[in-house]
């Protein structure tokens, strides 16, 4: 039976820590493990963020990300631990030089937490990751035994070196993985979706080329309902990667001219792909006009709430405009 998007789990509650636990992500984890009776430690770093921690109801510990010791000392005594920390670059037009952070935490991050999940011998260490690695499938249905492209654009790199790192772990070490692989974030507290909207509003939201590249998409509750569902579930989910999204994937150009119809905005232009690349970059481009879909969902008993951008893009706008 589904509840609120997932079963009702048959295991004992875990002590979950979450690396990333103050991210648009980790916010909404957080609540749904409280939920269902699991206690929550979040990695933190500032006064604030440990005041936000606590309002929840979760444990603040410190921590260096880049530092093993720290890490292994910060889940000591948890039974799960959540790779969920990312820091994208605000920018659309993005260089190597301003997706470093973002690569530590992936490879960095990566490397320390699963050498503290060995260390503290955690039952789960679950990695975020995300579908965009697979590149241009030719928009084939894909699955988790589709081979990820050999030539990845630089903003992805390290979440392949991520992936690699995870599975080296759980082949030599017998590190307790699963890897979740998610399609594009969208939800009302986004900033990134919300200037998505701005700018369809204003006409000023292109779709590059035809548009007729597929576009698949998560909005950001169920994508946390998805790390819950396998939270509970990581016994029989364990040593694979799930790919994760709405299961409805659509044309680029339908979800802009949707939004545009949804806001009230006029036709959205369309631009060919060198002008693109001239004002986003090659690699936002690239990764935009990748076209795959993905269809298959082998998270057995999930369903998300919002089973397609059209459901789950109303409940934005709506939210958007209440504020």
């Amino acid at each position: 039976m589904l509840i609120s998007g997932f079963r009702q789990p048959t295991q004992l509650p875990m002590k979950v820590f979450i690396a990333g636990a103050t991210g648009l992500l980790g916010k909404r984890v957080i609540k749904l493990l409280l939920e269902r009776g699991h206690g929550v430690v979040g990695l933190s770093r500032s006064e604030a963020n440990r005041a936000l921690l606590s309002s929840m109801g979760a444990e603040a510990r410190p921590g260096n990300l880049f530092d093993k010791n720290e890490m292994t000392a910060a889940t000591e005594g948890c039974d799960a631990i959540l790779h969920l920390a990312t820091k994208i670059p605000p920018k659309t037009r993005t260089t190597p030089k301003d997706w470093r952070e973002n690569g530590r935490i992936r490879m960095e991050g990566a490397d320390n937490l699963t050498e503290a999940a060995i260390h503290n011998k955690a039952r789960l260490y679950l990695q975020q990751s995300i579908l965009f690695i697979y590149g241009d499938q030719q928009g084939r249905v894909i699955d988790g035994q589709t081979r990820l492209a050999k030539r990845q654009p630089f903003p992805l790199r390290s979440a392949v070196a991520m992936e690699n790192i995870v599975n080296a772990k759980a082949r030599e070490e017998g590190l307790p993985a699963i890897t979740l692989r998610f399609a594009g974030f969208y939800g009302p507290d986004s900033a990134q979706t919300q200037g998505m909207i701005q700018a369809v509003r204003k006409g000023k939201m292109p779709v590059i080329g035809r548009g007729d590249y597929y576009y698949n998409l998560i909005h950001l509750d169920d994508a946390a309902s998805a790390v819950a569902f396998a939270v509970d579930n990581h016994e029989r989910l364990m040593h694979q990667a799930h790919n994760v999204s709405d299961f409805h994937p659509a044309t680029f150009a339908e979800v802009i001219h949707y939004l545009a119809e949804l806001t009230g905005a006029g036709k959205p232009r369309h631009f060919p792909a060198w002008l693109g690349r001239l004002f986003l970059g090659g690699a936002l481009v690239e990764i935009l006009t990748n076209s795959y879909q993905n269809r298959t969902n082998t998270l057995a008993g999930w369903q998300p709430a919002y089973p397609s951008y059209r459901e789950g893009f109303e409940q934005v706008a709506s939210r958007i405009n209440q504020t």
